[in-house]
């Protein structure tokens, strides 16, 4: 929880010193979104999502509406300019369907939800990639577009923590390495120029 609370501690600390908040107005409450998905998820048990439910859900439902922030403040980045990039979404879904289908990954009761909570990931992922081709390069892009792709590895390599029972313990720490990497990267984006 140091480290969640951290994020928003930089969010605030690059804002107030150098952002400007018109480019950025989704950016911290989509951290406290985030926030609260790490204190829910906490709260459920990653070996049986089932066991202490509905924290693994409420942790999911809070990622999903940070997810939608940070895509607002990405579309809004780029002017409303868009690539291909934007294949990323249904990519993301599509390969998240076949490793269900091989039985890679087991969503059982979750499967839909899940569907749509790809639909997001692959958003953020998307549109993050798609700021940093049509933006010139800064630091706030840089930094916002690399987030929302390690975002992306971060909740693929969850799926595998929570949906694949094959999956050794110490992959948990490419989880959370990978998490903490793309949240700070997120609000050093605030900084701006």
């Amino acid at each position: 929880m140091t480290l969640s609370l951290g994020v928003i501690l930089v969010a605030f600390v690059e804002l107030a010193r150098y952002g400007d908040i018109k480019d950025c107005m989704f950016v911290i409450p989509g951290l406290m979104f985030c926030t609260v998905g790490d204190v829910t998820l906490f709260l459920s048990n990653e070996y049986d999502i089932e066991l202490k439910e509905p924290y693994f859900s409420l942790g999911i439902l809070s990622f999903g509406l940070a997810h939608i922030m940070f895509c607002a403040d990405l579309i809004y980045l780029a002017h409303f300019q868009f690539t291909p990039a934007l294949l990323m979404i249904p990519a993301t879904v599509i390969g998240m369907l076949i490793l269900s289908k091989k039985g890679v990954l087991e969503f059982g009761r979750y499967k839909a939800p899940l569907m749509c909570y790809a639909v997001l990931v692959g958003s953020f992922c998307a549109f993050g990639i798609n700021l940093l081709l049509v933006s010139d390069m800064d630091r706030q892009v840089f930094f916002f577009g690399t987030g929302a792709m390690m975002f992306w590895f971060s909740d693929l390599s969850l799926s595998f923590r929570c949906f694949n029972k094959r999956v050794p313990d110490w992959f948990g720490t490419f989880v959370f390495t990978s998490y903490f990497l793309a949240t700070y990267a997120v609000a050093l984006s605030l900084r701006g120029f």
